[in-house]
Order: structure tokens, then C-alpha cells, then sequence
């Protein structure tokens, strides 16, 4: 498969991942259909010119989005400070006070509200697969009636960037590119109507770099069919128009790409990474040992009766209970999202249990998926009355 990203190699596959569930982010509303949930391949393949990571078995035929998809991180008071700081920098740099900022894919429009409460002045978030409760005021700011976001559930056109009540001056898209097979049309098209638009351009996306140097193995899901290393995510923007600078963010397990303008369509030459191909060649070998370490622990906590839970219920932690053996140890998924509690986690069937009802599960050991939350997880789960030992998933 030649690499969609730079188009100069094919991808040369280093992990076969196995079948997996076709969505780990879609909420299911009774244990026998998540454990029937329908499942998909993985088999990596990278790109030793640019750096992009790609699942070569990849079927867009096989995924389809709908409003019961729910991914949001913005239950999280430790995402929603680092949200809300990122909204104030972008209104900052791109002088969005009396101006526009449209958003492609922005879910229920909670970013998009962030950049208005941060004084963007109005705002359009275009997802064709928002749910039903989405954010969608008229006028979501108190005391400041001219600053307003609507929300369309369609795709974006390149004349979405040049209408409206004032100039556009930002388009953006977050955790929108790993999903897409082709992510190079994708970027064309926001690019070209930035340029048009004389806009900037703002696109964050899962660090695939993380991934394989950092082993972020619990993030290896069917949804995200394209992983971008900076080298990569740099190189496919190039192309586009957009001389971006790439910055590795939330403790590195974000990229974000912004310009404050786009211009003609580039062909940049690919810098080849010896340490990239040396971490690819590696990740098979690595993630096993890492499996291997939870199985034996997992296997101790078994015989000795103990009851342990997850706490993150969405891609970390569904690809970890799919993965490792003796999973009937843990007794539940816990998450900060409301919208998750009572559902149950694709391909296993754990019941996904509130913050607020930890104490009631009376456990023993609670794994934390991202160890960016440890604290403020360890803090709610003294509040709701556990005393159980809190330990995370990066041993």
C-alpha cells in the first residue's frame, strides 16, 4: 500500500493487532450486545520516509458514524483546564474577538463553546454525527449577546469557510484525521478553504509518536486507522499548503499543527528517521512484554480473590480489557462521563459504573488508563468512599 501521507513508499507492515471491535466508543445498552459487538482487523504498516502509521486492513465500508458514537474528555476537570487554556491561546492567536471559527467535526460543541466563552465571537461546528444532546445556544455567553455558535449535522463545504455573519478567521478540527483513510483529501479541502478564506488552520490529533515510543499500546483501536508522527503530520500539511508548527501536547499524547495562514500546495521531501524505524521494528516485541506483565498480574489478583476495576472507560480502556486474559477479574469500567455510566464496554461487556459509586463496588485495586489523571482519579475515588489502591496502567 503506498503511503497516503507522503505518497513516495509502501507501508511495510510491523504488527498484526488481531480482530477487534469495529467501535470501542459506541455505547451499548445491554452486556449481550457489547460482547457481540462487531470486530475488525488491525495490521499496522509504517512509513520509514514520513514517519505515518497506517492499519493497512483498514474497511471504511465497515465503519460508519452515528450520534451514538461518545468520546468526550470533557468530564475530566484535568482535560477541561487544558481545554479551556488551549481555546484562550487559539482566540489569542488568531484575533477571534469579532470574527469566525468554523469546526469540523467538533462532536457536541463543548471546544466550540470554550472559544466562545474564551471571546471568539461567532462560532459554526459542522459534525454529521453530533448526538441529540449536543450544545447548540443561541447565546452561551451571559451578558454578551452578539458572541453565539451553531451547530449543523452535515459535512463541511469549502463555502462554509466564506459565509457568515463575520470574517472566517480560524478552521479547525481535532481528533477528526486518525479516522479517515484518506487523510490527504481531508486536509485539502480545510486547507484550500482556509486559503480562500484567508484563515488560519488549527488540527490536533492523537501523537502516533507517543504511541510506539512511549508503548501507548491501550490506544491501538479499529476507529483510528491512521496514526501521525510530527514528521508525518507536518508532511501531509505541507502538501496541503499549510506550513504548520507541530507541537506534542498534553504530555505529549496530542499533536497539534497550526498556521495562521495557508498557502500553495507544497511537495516536501521526507527526512527518513532511523530512531522511528528502529521503534516500529521494536513495537511488536515491546507491547507483548507489557501484555504479559498486566496477564501476570492480573492472574495473581485472581487467586487471590481480588476485585479491581479500570477507571477510563473509552479507548484505553476497552483495547485493555479486549486484550489481556483473566479480564472477569475486573469487576468494572469507571468513568467521569455520565453519558457512559450504564452502558456497557464493547467486545467484553463490563458494566461502565459513575465516579460517584466507586465505594459501592468495594474494590481492591483501581487501574488508571491514562496517567495523566492519577491524581485528580485517586482524589474522587476518596471522595466516593474507596479505599482501594490506585495504580497505573504504565507499570
Amino acid at each position: 500500500m503506498l503511503c497516503p501521507v507522503c505518497q513516495t513508499q509502501d507501508l511495510v507492515s510491523f504488527f498484526d493487532g488481531g480482530d477487534v471491535p469495529l467501535f470501542v466508543n459506541v455505547l451499548h445498552e445491554d452486556r449481550g450486545s457489547a460482547v457481540n459487538a462487531p470486530k475488525g482487523r488491525i495490521e499496522l504498516g509504517g512509513c520509514s520516509a514520513c514517519g505515518f502509521v497506517h492499519n493497512v486492513a483498514f474497511d471504511p465500508k465497515l465503519v460508519e458514524y452515528a450520534p451514538g458514537y461518545e468520546n468526550s474528555l470533557h468530564g475530566s476537570p484535568t482535560f477541561q483546564d487544558w481545554a479551556t487554556s488551549l481555546a484562550a491561546a487559539l482566540v489569542e492567536r488568531h484575533s477571534l474577538a469579532g470574527a469566525r471559527a468554523v469546526e469540523i467535526g467538533g462532536g457536541r460543541g463543548e471546544f466550540m463553546e470554550l472559544l466562545v466563552d474564551a471571546g471568539l465571537s461567532h462560532g459554526l461546528v459542522m459534525d454529521p454525527s453530533a448526538p441529540e444532546d449536543a450544545i447548540t445556544p443561541k447565546d452561551p455567553v451571559s451578558g454578551a449577546p452578539g458572541r453565539t455558535f451553531e451547530l449543523e449535522r452535515r459535512l463541511f463545504e469549502p463555502s462554509d469557510a466564506l459565509s457568515g455573519p463575520a470574517p472566517t478567521r480560524l478552521l479547525l478540527t481535532r481528533h477528526v484525521l486518525e479516522h479517515l483513510a484518506d487523510p490527504f483529501a481531508f486536509v485539502s479541502l480545510l486547507a484550500g478553504s482556509a486559503k480562500e478564506a484567508g484563515a488560519g488552520l488549527y488540527v490536533e490529533v492523537p501523537n502516533g509518536l507517543w504511541t510506539v515510543r512511549d508503548l501507548g499500546i491501550w490506544d491501538l483501536i479499529y476507529e483510528h486507522c491512521s496514526y501521525f508522527t510530527p514528521r508525518a503530520l507536518r508532511t501531509l500539511l505541507l502538501r496541503a499548503g499549510a506550513d504548520v508548527e507541530i507541537r506534542e501536547t498534553y504530555g505529549d499524547q496530542f499533536l497539534s499543527a497550526e498556521a495562521l495562514s495557508v498557502g500553495a500546495p507544497m511537495s516536501p521531501t521526507p527526512d527518513a528517521s532511523p530512531e522511528e524505524d528502529h521503534l516500529r521494528e521494536a513495537f511488536g516485541a515491546a507491547r507483548e512484554g507489557t501484555v504479559a506483565a498486566w496477564n501476570q498480574t492480573l492472574a495473581g489478583w485472581a487467586k487471590t480473590n481480588q476485585r479491581a476495576a479500570i477507571w477510563g472507560a473509552g479507548s484505553k480502556g476497552a483495547t485493555f480489557l479486549n486484550t489481556v486474559e483473566d479480564a472477569g477479574v475486573i469487576a468494572c469500567a469507571i468513568d467521569v462521563n455520565d453519558r457512559k455510566v450504564g452502558r456497557f464496554v464493547a467486545g467484553t461487556g463490563h458494566p461502565i459504573v459513575g465516579a460517584d459509586k466507586v465505594g459501592e463496588q468495594k474494590l481492591d485495586a483501581i487501574i488508571v488508563m491514562n496517567p495523566r489523571y492519577m491524581a485528580e482519579i485517586e482524589s474522587m475515588a476518596r471522595a466516593a468512599g474507596s479505599d482501594a489502591e490506585v495504580l497505573s496502567i504504565v507499570q
